[in-house]
Protein backbone atom coordinates (compact mmCIF):
# COMPACT_ATOMS: atom_id res chain seq x y z
CA UNK A 1 0.00 0.00 0.00
CA UNK A 2 1.32 3.54 -1.23
CA UNK A 3 0.10 6.47 0.87
CA UNK A 4 0.29 9.39 -0.43
CA UNK A 5 1.30 13.37 0.40
CA UNK A 6 -2.79 14.13 0.23
CA UNK A 7 -4.07 11.47 2.05
CA UNK A 8 -5.09 9.24 -0.69
CA UNK A 9 -4.05 5.46 -0.58
CA UNK A 10 -3.87 2.97 -3.33
CA UNK A 11 -2.68 -0.48 -3.82
CA UNK A 12 -3.37 -1.19 -7.37
CA UNK A 13 -3.56 0.63 -10.42
CA UNK A 14 -4.75 0.21 -13.80
CA UNK A 15 -1.20 1.60 -16.25
CA UNK A 16 -1.29 4.55 -18.84
CA UNK A 17 -3.53 3.49 -21.73
CA UNK A 18 -5.26 0.61 -20.09
CA UNK A 19 -8.72 2.29 -20.33
CA UNK A 20 -8.49 5.03 -22.29
CA UNK A 21 -8.24 8.72 -21.78
CA UNK A 22 -11.95 8.33 -20.42
CA UNK A 23 -11.14 5.59 -18.42
CA UNK A 24 -14.01 3.67 -19.14
CA UNK A 25 -12.77 0.93 -21.40
CA UNK A 26 -11.63 0.93 -25.38
CA UNK A 27 -14.41 0.86 -27.06
CA UNK A 28 -14.96 -3.37 -27.33
CA UNK A 29 -14.20 -3.48 -23.49
CA UNK A 30 -17.31 -0.57 -22.31
CA UNK A 31 -19.75 -2.98 -22.21
CA UNK A 32 -17.77 -5.20 -19.62
CA UNK A 33 -17.69 -1.38 -17.71
CA UNK A 34 -21.29 -1.26 -17.97
CA UNK A 35 -21.63 -4.89 -16.67
CA UNK A 36 -19.62 -4.51 -13.72
CA UNK A 37 -16.86 -7.17 -15.35
CA UNK A 38 -14.06 -4.10 -14.79
CA UNK A 39 -14.49 -1.89 -12.48
CA UNK A 40 -12.10 1.12 -12.44
CA UNK A 41 -13.41 1.92 -8.88
CA UNK A 42 -10.98 -0.61 -7.53
CA UNK A 43 -8.24 1.15 -8.98
CA UNK A 44 -6.35 4.39 -9.06
CA UNK A 45 -6.03 4.68 -13.11
CA UNK A 46 -3.71 6.50 -14.75
CA UNK A 47 -5.10 7.99 -18.11
CA UNK A 48 -3.44 7.39 -21.43
CA UNK A 49 -0.32 9.94 -21.87
CA UNK A 50 -1.41 13.17 -22.97
CA UNK A 51 0.87 15.93 -24.61
CA UNK A 52 1.06 19.57 -24.61
CA UNK A 53 0.01 19.51 -28.84
CA UNK A 54 -1.96 16.86 -30.60
CA UNK A 55 0.43 13.79 -31.33
CA UNK A 56 -0.70 11.41 -34.28
CA UNK A 57 1.50 8.92 -33.44
CA UNK A 58 0.85 5.48 -35.09
CA UNK A 59 -1.96 3.95 -33.83
CA UNK A 60 -5.01 4.22 -36.30
CA UNK A 61 -8.27 2.20 -34.50
CA UNK A 62 -9.27 0.54 -38.14
CA UNK A 63 -5.77 -1.50 -37.93
CA UNK A 64 -4.38 -1.33 -35.02
CA UNK A 65 -2.28 -4.41 -35.58
CA UNK A 66 0.04 -2.18 -37.51
CA UNK A 67 1.73 -0.93 -34.36
CA UNK A 68 0.56 -3.77 -31.79
CA UNK A 69 1.28 -6.76 -31.94
CA UNK A 70 0.90 -9.90 -29.54
CA UNK A 71 4.34 -11.69 -28.52
CA UNK A 72 4.13 -15.21 -26.06
CA UNK A 73 3.93 -13.70 -22.66
CA UNK A 74 3.18 -10.14 -23.80
CA UNK A 75 3.04 -7.62 -26.27
CA UNK A 76 5.16 -5.49 -28.58
CA UNK A 77 3.83 -1.81 -29.36
CA UNK A 78 4.81 1.37 -31.13
CA UNK A 79 1.79 3.65 -30.73
CA UNK A 80 4.18 6.90 -29.95
CA UNK A 81 1.70 8.60 -27.82
CA UNK A 82 -1.22 8.93 -30.02
CA UNK A 83 -3.80 11.44 -28.32
CA UNK A 84 -5.36 14.74 -29.33
CA UNK A 85 -3.83 16.79 -26.34
CA UNK A 86 -4.00 18.41 -22.87
CA UNK A 87 -6.37 20.90 -23.79
CA UNK A 88 -8.73 18.49 -25.44
CA UNK A 89 -8.65 16.15 -22.72
CA UNK A 90 -9.24 19.14 -20.32
CA UNK A 91 -12.08 20.99 -22.03
CA UNK A 92 -14.37 17.96 -23.70
CA UNK A 93 -13.10 14.74 -21.39
CA UNK A 94 -12.68 15.58 -18.02
CA UNK A 95 -15.77 17.28 -17.55
CA UNK A 96 -17.51 13.95 -17.82
CA UNK A 97 -15.41 11.75 -15.56
CA UNK A 98 -16.60 11.36 -12.00
CA UNK A 99 -13.92 12.21 -9.85
CA UNK A 100 -15.92 10.83 -6.71
CA UNK A 101 -16.03 7.28 -8.03
CA UNK A 102 -13.20 6.90 -10.02
CA UNK A 103 -9.88 7.96 -8.55
CA UNK A 104 -7.48 9.44 -11.55
CA UNK A 105 -3.85 9.58 -12.06
CA UNK A 106 -2.83 12.08 -14.84
CA UNK A 107 0.18 11.30 -16.90
CA UNK A 108 2.10 13.77 -18.99
CA UNK A 109 5.32 13.59 -21.33
CA UNK A 110 6.91 15.80 -23.22
CA UNK A 111 9.82 18.89 -22.77
CA UNK A 112 9.82 21.00 -19.30
CA UNK A 113 7.74 23.92 -21.01
CA UNK A 114 5.62 21.52 -22.08
CA UNK A 115 5.45 19.90 -19.04
CA UNK A 116 4.89 23.12 -16.88
CA UNK A 117 1.85 24.46 -19.17
CA UNK A 118 0.31 20.72 -18.33
CA UNK A 119 0.74 20.71 -15.06
CA UNK A 120 -0.79 24.01 -14.56
CA UNK A 121 -3.79 22.81 -16.50
CA UNK A 122 -4.00 19.66 -14.37
CA UNK A 123 -3.85 21.68 -11.24
CA UNK A 124 -7.90 22.59 -12.11
CA UNK A 125 -8.52 18.86 -11.45
CA UNK A 126 -9.12 16.57 -8.64
CA UNK A 127 -6.59 14.03 -9.11
CA UNK A 128 -5.37 11.69 -6.86
CA UNK A 129 -1.42 12.41 -8.39
CA UNK A 130 0.28 13.24 -11.37
CA UNK A 131 2.44 10.83 -13.55
CA UNK A 132 5.73 12.11 -15.31
CA UNK A 133 6.27 9.82 -18.23
CA UNK A 134 9.94 9.97 -19.39
CA UNK A 135 10.31 6.70 -20.17
CA UNK A 136 8.36 5.98 -23.36
CA UNK A 137 10.31 4.07 -25.87
CA UNK A 138 8.82 5.17 -28.60
CA UNK A 139 8.45 8.62 -28.85
CA UNK A 140 11.58 10.06 -28.88
CA UNK A 141 12.64 11.00 -25.48
CA UNK A 142 13.79 14.46 -23.89
CA UNK A 143 14.42 13.32 -20.35
CA UNK A 144 17.04 10.44 -21.19
CA UNK A 145 19.92 12.12 -18.68
CA UNK A 146 19.64 11.06 -14.82
CA UNK A 147 20.40 15.00 -13.92
CA UNK A 148 17.71 16.14 -16.59
CA UNK A 149 14.98 13.75 -14.95
CA UNK A 150 15.98 14.92 -11.43
CA UNK A 151 15.88 18.44 -12.28
CA UNK A 152 13.01 18.33 -14.48
CA UNK A 153 10.83 16.86 -12.04
CA UNK A 154 12.10 19.34 -9.38
CA UNK A 155 10.71 22.08 -11.37
CA UNK A 156 7.24 20.80 -11.82
CA UNK A 157 6.83 19.78 -7.69
CA UNK A 158 7.53 23.58 -7.48
CA UNK A 159 4.06 24.36 -9.23
CA UNK A 160 2.34 21.05 -8.90
CA UNK A 161 -0.55 20.76 -6.37
CA UNK A 162 -0.60 16.96 -6.88
CA UNK A 163 1.80 13.70 -5.55
CA UNK A 164 4.29 13.20 -8.33
CA UNK A 165 4.72 9.74 -9.80
CA UNK A 166 7.77 9.18 -12.14
CA UNK A 167 7.56 6.77 -14.67
CA UNK A 168 11.13 5.12 -15.83
CA UNK A 169 12.07 2.25 -17.94
CA UNK A 170 14.24 -0.36 -16.10
CA UNK A 171 17.07 0.42 -18.91
CA UNK A 172 17.41 4.12 -17.31
CA UNK A 173 19.78 4.82 -14.13
CA UNK A 174 16.74 4.34 -11.81
CA UNK A 175 18.73 4.29 -8.38
CA UNK A 176 20.73 7.52 -8.87
CA UNK A 177 17.52 9.16 -10.17
CA UNK A 178 15.67 7.53 -6.91
CA UNK A 179 18.61 9.23 -4.96
CA UNK A 180 18.17 12.39 -6.28
CA UNK A 181 14.19 12.46 -5.97
CA UNK A 182 13.46 11.51 -2.84
CA UNK A 183 11.33 13.81 -0.96
CA UNK A 184 9.95 15.10 -4.79
CA UNK A 185 8.83 12.02 -6.17
CA UNK A 186 6.38 9.70 -4.19
CA UNK A 187 6.34 6.43 -6.22
CA UNK A 188 8.17 5.08 -9.02
CA UNK A 189 6.44 2.76 -11.53
CA UNK A 190 7.82 0.88 -14.67
CA UNK A 191 7.38 1.07 -18.66
CA UNK A 192 7.61 -0.93 -21.32
CA UNK A 193 11.65 -1.61 -22.53
CA UNK A 194 13.34 -1.33 -26.05
CA UNK A 195 12.62 -4.44 -27.85
CA UNK A 196 16.64 -3.98 -28.69
CA UNK A 197 17.56 -4.29 -25.07
CA UNK A 198 15.10 -7.18 -24.66
CA UNK A 199 15.57 -9.03 -27.71
CA UNK A 200 18.79 -8.13 -29.20
CA UNK A 201 19.44 -8.78 -32.64
CA UNK A 202 16.13 -10.22 -33.24
CA UNK A 203 14.07 -8.16 -35.68
CA UNK A 204 10.20 -6.90 -34.42
CA UNK A 205 7.08 -8.18 -35.37
CA UNK A 206 6.68 -4.46 -36.49
CA UNK A 207 10.13 -4.09 -38.33
CA UNK A 208 7.57 -2.61 -41.50
CA UNK A 209 6.19 0.57 -38.64
CA UNK A 210 9.99 0.74 -37.98
CA UNK A 211 11.17 1.15 -40.87
CA UNK A 212 8.55 3.84 -42.30
CA UNK A 213 8.89 6.31 -39.07
CA UNK A 214 12.56 4.69 -37.09
CA UNK A 215 12.83 4.83 -33.79
CA UNK A 216 13.33 1.60 -32.95
CA UNK A 217 11.45 -1.88 -32.28
CA UNK A 218 8.80 -0.61 -30.63
CA UNK A 219 8.17 -1.17 -26.37
CA UNK A 220 7.99 -4.81 -24.81
CA UNK A 221 5.59 -5.63 -22.10
CA UNK A 222 4.64 -8.41 -20.26
CA UNK A 223 6.41 -11.55 -19.16
CA UNK A 224 9.38 -11.30 -21.19
CA UNK A 225 10.58 -7.97 -19.17
CA UNK A 226 10.06 -9.35 -16.02
CA UNK A 227 13.35 -10.23 -14.85
CA UNK A 228 14.26 -6.61 -15.82
CA UNK A 229 11.40 -4.86 -14.13
CA UNK A 230 11.30 -6.85 -10.91
CA UNK A 231 15.03 -6.83 -10.18
CA UNK A 232 14.44 -2.84 -10.65
CA UNK A 233 11.45 -3.04 -8.50
CA UNK A 234 13.47 -5.06 -5.95
CA UNK A 235 16.77 -2.99 -6.15
CA UNK A 236 14.58 -0.05 -5.11
CA UNK A 237 12.76 -1.75 -2.81
CA UNK A 238 16.24 -2.01 -0.81
CA UNK A 239 17.18 1.26 -1.35
CA UNK A 240 14.28 2.11 0.90
CA UNK A 241 13.92 5.72 -0.86
CA UNK A 242 10.86 5.99 -2.57
CA UNK A 243 7.61 3.30 -3.23
CA UNK A 244 7.65 1.71 -5.90
CA UNK A 245 4.77 0.06 -8.23
CA UNK A 246 5.25 -2.95 -9.69
CA UNK A 247 4.31 -3.90 -13.58
CA UNK A 248 4.98 -7.06 -16.15
CA UNK A 249 2.13 -8.46 -14.25
CA UNK A 250 0.12 -11.08 -16.01
CA UNK A 251 -1.03 -13.78 -14.15
CA UNK A 252 -2.27 -13.87 -10.45
CA UNK A 253 0.51 -15.71 -8.72
CA UNK A 254 2.76 -12.15 -10.22
CA UNK A 255 0.65 -10.69 -7.70
CA UNK A 256 2.39 -12.49 -4.46
CA UNK A 257 5.37 -12.46 -6.38
CA UNK A 258 6.12 -9.00 -6.78
CA UNK A 259 5.03 -8.11 -3.00
CA UNK A 260 7.86 -10.84 -1.89
CA UNK A 261 10.30 -8.29 -4.04
CA UNK A 262 8.87 -5.67 -2.10
CA UNK A 263 6.67 -3.60 -4.40
CA UNK A 264 3.83 -1.26 -2.60
CA UNK A 265 1.82 -0.86 -5.23
CA UNK A 266 0.98 -2.82 -8.33
CA UNK A 267 0.12 -1.34 -12.13
CA UNK A 268 -1.83 -3.78 -14.38
CA UNK A 269 -1.70 -2.85 -18.44
CA UNK A 270 -0.45 -5.47 -21.13
CA UNK A 271 -2.45 -8.11 -18.42
CA UNK A 272 -5.69 -6.70 -20.46
CA UNK A 273 -4.61 -7.47 -23.94
CA UNK A 274 -5.49 -11.22 -26.01
CA UNK A 275 -3.52 -13.49 -24.05
CA UNK A 276 -3.57 -15.71 -27.95
CA UNK A 277 -3.81 -14.64 -31.13
CA UNK A 278 -7.39 -13.93 -31.95
CA UNK A 279 -7.79 -17.01 -34.64
CA UNK A 280 -7.08 -18.72 -31.86
CA UNK A 281 -8.85 -17.67 -28.96
CA UNK A 282 -11.15 -14.59 -30.33
CA UNK A 283 -12.77 -14.48 -26.82
CA UNK A 284 -9.45 -13.81 -24.50
CA UNK A 285 -10.57 -10.06 -26.09
CA UNK A 286 -13.45 -9.85 -23.57
CA UNK A 287 -12.14 -11.83 -21.00
CA UNK A 288 -8.45 -10.80 -20.66
CA UNK A 289 -9.46 -6.96 -20.19
CA UNK A 290 -11.56 -8.40 -16.81
CA UNK A 291 -8.67 -10.17 -15.47
CA UNK A 292 -7.68 -6.95 -13.35
CA UNK A 293 -10.66 -6.90 -11.72
CA UNK A 294 -11.22 -10.28 -10.70
CA UNK A 295 -7.75 -10.87 -9.47
CA UNK A 296 -8.38 -7.60 -6.85
CA UNK A 297 -12.08 -8.95 -5.69
CA UNK A 298 -9.64 -11.68 -4.97
CA UNK A 299 -6.85 -10.40 -3.21
CA UNK A 300 -10.00 -8.17 -1.05
CA UNK A 301 -12.48 -10.99 -1.08
CA UNK A 302 -11.06 -14.42 -0.52
CA UNK A 303 -13.66 -16.96 -1.05
CA UNK A 304 -14.05 -20.97 -1.27
CA UNK A 305 -13.49 -21.75 -4.71
CA UNK A 306 -15.09 -25.12 -4.10
CA UNK A 307 -18.41 -23.55 -3.07
CA UNK A 308 -18.07 -20.68 -5.92
CA UNK A 309 -18.26 -23.91 -8.54
CA UNK A 310 -20.34 -25.42 -7.30
CA UNK A 311 -22.97 -22.21 -7.37
CA UNK A 312 -21.62 -21.72 -10.92
CA UNK A 313 -22.57 -25.12 -12.22
CA UNK A 314 -25.97 -24.85 -10.67
CA UNK A 315 -27.14 -22.06 -11.66
CA UNK A 316 -25.57 -22.65 -15.01
CA UNK A 317 -28.03 -25.74 -14.93
CA UNK A 318 -30.81 -24.03 -14.07
CA UNK A 319 -30.45 -20.92 -16.42
CA UNK A 320 -30.12 -23.87 -19.19
CA UNK A 321 -33.28 -25.65 -18.33
CA UNK A 322 -35.42 -22.58 -18.03
CA UNK A 323 -34.20 -21.54 -21.30
CA UNK A 324 -35.23 -24.85 -22.71
CA UNK A 325 -38.84 -25.18 -21.32
CA UNK A 326 -40.31 -22.41 -23.15
CA UNK A 327 -39.06 -23.92 -26.18
CA UNK A 328 -39.92 -27.74 -25.24
CA UNK A 329 -43.76 -27.15 -24.04
CA UNK A 330 -44.77 -25.29 -26.95
CA UNK A 331 -43.04 -28.37 -28.64
CA UNK A 332 -44.98 -30.76 -27.01
CA UNK A 333 -48.98 -29.09 -27.43
CA UNK A 334 -47.84 -28.85 -31.60
CA UNK A 335 -46.98 -32.69 -31.46
CA UNK A 336 -49.71 -33.54 -29.90
CA UNK A 337 -52.58 -31.82 -32.52
CA UNK A 338 -50.49 -33.13 -35.80
CA UNK A 339 -49.17 -29.44 -36.53
CA UNK A 340 -46.17 -31.42 -37.90
CA UNK A 341 -47.03 -32.88 -41.22
CA UNK A 342 -44.37 -32.49 -44.10
CA UNK A 343 -48.18 -31.21 -46.18
CA UNK A 344 -48.42 -28.26 -43.66
CA UNK A 345 -44.35 -27.32 -44.02
CA UNK A 346 -44.67 -27.49 -47.53
CA UNK A 347 -48.01 -25.50 -47.84
CA UNK A 348 -46.81 -22.48 -45.67
CA UNK A 349 -43.56 -22.39 -47.66
CA UNK A 350 -41.64 -22.85 -44.84
CA UNK A 351 -37.84 -23.91 -46.12
CA UNK A 352 -35.03 -25.05 -43.88
CA UNK A 353 -33.24 -21.99 -44.14
CA UNK A 354 -36.18 -20.04 -42.89
CA UNK A 355 -36.06 -22.38 -39.72
CA UNK A 356 -32.34 -21.96 -39.22
CA UNK A 357 -32.00 -18.16 -39.57
CA UNK A 358 -35.32 -17.76 -37.68
CA UNK A 359 -33.79 -19.34 -34.67
CA UNK A 360 -30.64 -17.76 -34.95
CA UNK A 361 -32.14 -14.20 -34.79
CA UNK A 362 -34.41 -15.56 -32.04
CA UNK A 363 -31.80 -16.92 -29.84
CA UNK A 364 -29.78 -14.00 -30.69
CA UNK A 365 -32.13 -11.89 -29.53
CA UNK A 366 -32.61 -13.88 -26.30
CA UNK A 367 -29.02 -14.04 -25.27
CA UNK A 368 -28.80 -10.33 -25.14
CA UNK A 369 -32.23 -9.79 -23.24
CA UNK A 370 -30.27 -11.77 -20.13
CA UNK A 371 -27.75 -9.84 -20.50
CA UNK A 372 -29.15 -6.91 -18.44
CA UNK A 373 -30.75 -9.42 -16.42
CA UNK A 374 -28.09 -11.22 -15.19
CA UNK A 375 -25.95 -7.95 -14.51
CA UNK A 376 -29.05 -6.96 -12.18
CA UNK A 377 -29.14 -9.92 -10.58
CA UNK A 378 -25.25 -9.93 -10.29
CA UNK A 379 -24.78 -13.98 -11.83
CA UNK A 380 -21.17 -14.50 -12.48
CA UNK A 381 -20.40 -11.06 -11.20
CA UNK A 382 -16.87 -12.27 -10.39
CA UNK A 383 -16.68 -15.55 -13.09
CA UNK A 384 -16.68 -12.91 -16.79
CA UNK A 385 -15.11 -16.32 -18.19
CA UNK A 386 -17.90 -18.59 -16.98
CA UNK A 387 -20.82 -16.16 -17.47
CA UNK A 388 -19.59 -15.77 -21.38
CA UNK A 389 -19.44 -19.95 -21.46
CA UNK A 390 -22.65 -20.13 -19.74
CA UNK A 391 -24.08 -17.73 -22.28
CA UNK A 392 -22.36 -19.42 -25.48
CA UNK A 393 -23.62 -22.37 -24.04
CA UNK A 394 -27.07 -21.29 -23.77
CA UNK A 395 -27.29 -19.86 -26.89
CA UNK A 396 -26.16 -22.87 -29.13
CA UNK A 397 -28.06 -25.53 -26.91
CA UNK A 398 -31.37 -23.13 -27.19
CA UNK A 399 -30.52 -23.11 -30.77
CA UNK A 400 -30.08 -26.43 -31.60
CA UNK A 401 -33.23 -27.42 -29.54
CA UNK A 402 -35.30 -24.92 -31.91
CA UNK A 403 -34.26 -26.65 -34.62
CA UNK A 404 -34.27 -30.33 -33.58
CA UNK A 405 -37.80 -29.76 -32.41
CA UNK A 406 -39.11 -28.09 -35.66
CA UNK A 407 -38.15 -30.62 -37.72
CA UNK A 408 -39.51 -33.16 -35.00
CA UNK A 409 -42.92 -31.44 -35.66
CA UNK A 410 -43.40 -28.45 -33.76
CA UNK A 411 -44.47 -25.75 -36.51
CA UNK A 412 -47.90 -24.49 -34.74
CA UNK A 413 -50.73 -24.56 -38.01
CA UNK A 414 -50.65 -21.12 -39.36
CA UNK A 415 -53.75 -19.93 -40.77
CA UNK A 416 -55.39 -16.62 -42.33
CA UNK A 417 -52.87 -16.80 -44.98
Amino acid sequence: MIKLSNGYEFEYVTASGSLGFRLKGWPWERLLVWLGFIKPELFANVIKTLTRYPRKGNLRWWKPWTCVRLIPGGAVNKVGLSNKGIDWWCEQVAPKIDFEKIKVIGSIFGSQTELWYMTEKLNGFPLVALEINVSCPNSGNKFQEAQMIIQGAQEIKKISRHPLILKLSATQNYLAIAQGLYGTIEAISFNSVPWETVFPGKRSPLWRLEKKVGGGGGGVSGEPIQKLNWQAARALYTQELIPVIASSVMRYEDIFAVKALGAQAISFGTAHLPSHPLWLKPWTVFTNPCRPTTWVEQMERPFDKGIIRLLVIGLSVLFTVASIIPIFLPSLFAYAYGFNSPRDKKRYGISKSHVLSAAFIGELIFSILSVPVLKATGTFSDQPKIFWYVMISVFVLNYLCSVIFYFRGTKQKIVNL
